[in-house]
């Protein structure tokens, strides 16, 4: 949830300063970006913004995009109300525009779900080895002893590996967005 915040308040503030690049740097060149707004600028721009279907494929297609929303919208402004957590790698950002409309946008951080999925498994798969393992009286003191000297160093290296790996998903979060669907608040 961490990487998600993170990535969420430097994705709200580089919309706050209307900083393309900046905007752009948090999308994979093979983003997947759904916004019912996309089929409307590309109605309201004789199709040379957006796509009928309201799908852009691509940093390349999305770049124009924000481009035409940052000109025709002066006074946006972005205020994080929410960060939620769904399937492993998918998070959803609630915030508040400058209209007062409240709008989420749900996004695939690359690399984050699967990262996590591994762990999970990898948890499950010592867990199985050890009941396996398990039923042996005059060994167990023995490897007892073993899996505590291991656990310990493990703990050290996972601990290392959890700081380094939390430094690197910050420093590579500018690429890690691969798909967004953004959902409008409207009065039914």
């Amino acid at each position: 949830m961490d990487v998600a915040r993170a990535v969420g308040e430097e994705w709200i503030a580089a919309w706050n300063e209307r900083d393309l690049e900046r905007i752009m740097s948090h999308y994979a060149e093979d983003v997947r970006f759904e916004s019912p707004r996309v089929a409307a600028a590309f109605k309201s721009t004789g199709g040379q913004v957006g796509s009928p279907d309201g799908v852009l494929l691509g940093a390349a297609s999305l770049r124009p995009y924000f481009q035409q929303g940052l000109a025709a919208l002066p006074h946006l402004h972005l205020e994080l109300l929410r960060v939620l957590e769904g399937p492993p790698g998918w998070w959803a950002l609630r915030y508040r525009r400058e209209t007062g409309a409240e709008v989420v946008e749900s996004f695939r951080l690359r690399g984050v779900g699967d990262q996590q999925e591994e762990q999970r498994q990898k948890g499950g798969g010592q867990q199985q080895q050890q009941a396996l393992e398990g039923g042996r009286p005059q060994q167990q003191e023995q490897r007892q002893q073993h899996q505590e000297q291991e656990g310990q160093q493990q703990q050290q290296q996972g601990q290392q590996q959890e700081g380094q790996d939390q430094r690197q998903q910050r420093q590579q979060h500018a690429v890690l967005i691969d798909a967004v669907r953004v959902f409008y608040d409207t009065v039914c």
